[in-house]
């Protein structure tokens, strides 16, 4: 399931990307001068231009991605990225969602991991969304950081159930399952 459709099944729809390493680190010396608390804070709408693009390169990588062309897809989302301007843009979210999750595809899990880990690291609605808690966890699994990716995992699961994981690898489950406490009774249908 492409990030888009994870969006759906949340009911959350909005744009996706990647953020190279140099506009990352622009991108937080530009949110330390914008605003006085250490948490990210949403600027003004996109202009329209820019937002078109951005929409028409998400759109194409998705495209992409559900065809299987992920190098191209990557190409799409980097490419959608670096047309935001400096600030903080909930696009900027999705975008980091999409790259991380072709990264996962692509088992660049170091990519993934970075990815959405600068997703959560800028976007405080990052942590509530539970694929990205998902993807953040399996990448941390897939690296060895277990201890860290039962607590992405356990997140993720505890927001949506089993139903996140159907078309995951069965190990994830497995995996947080085994960390969790049932409740009195067992996991519930759907948990």
């Amino acid at each position: 399931m492409t990030v888009v459709g994870v969006i759906a099944v949340s009911a959350i729809a909005v744009s996706v990307l990647f953020v190279s390493a140099q506009n990352r680190a622009d991108k937080e010396a530009n949110l330390q001068q914008t605003t006085s608390t250490s948490k990210p804070v949403a600027v003004a709408e996109l202009p329209d231009d820019i937002h078109k693009e951005i929409t028409r390169l998400s759109e194409e990588g998705n495209a992409l991605q559900e065809a299987g062309r992920l190098d191209e897809a990557l190409s799409s989302f980097q490419r959608a990225e670096a047309l935001l301007p400096p600030g903080n843009w909930e696009a900027g979210m999705w975008l980091l969602a999409a790259i991380g999750d072709v990264q996962f595809q692509k088992k660049n899990f170091k990519e993934s991991r970075t990815a959405f880990m600068d997703a959560v690291k800028y976007y405080d609605d990052a942590k509530g969304n539970a694929f990205i808690r998902m993807r953040l966890g399996q990448s941390m699994l897939e690296l060895g950081e277990e201890k860290e990716a039962e607590n992405w995992l356990a997140g993720a699961y505890l927001m949506l159930g089993k139903g996140l994981f159907i078309h995951e690898d069965p190990k994830y489950l497995l995996f947080v399952k085994s960390k969790l406490k049932p409740p009195k009774g067992g996991w519930p249908d759907g948990w």
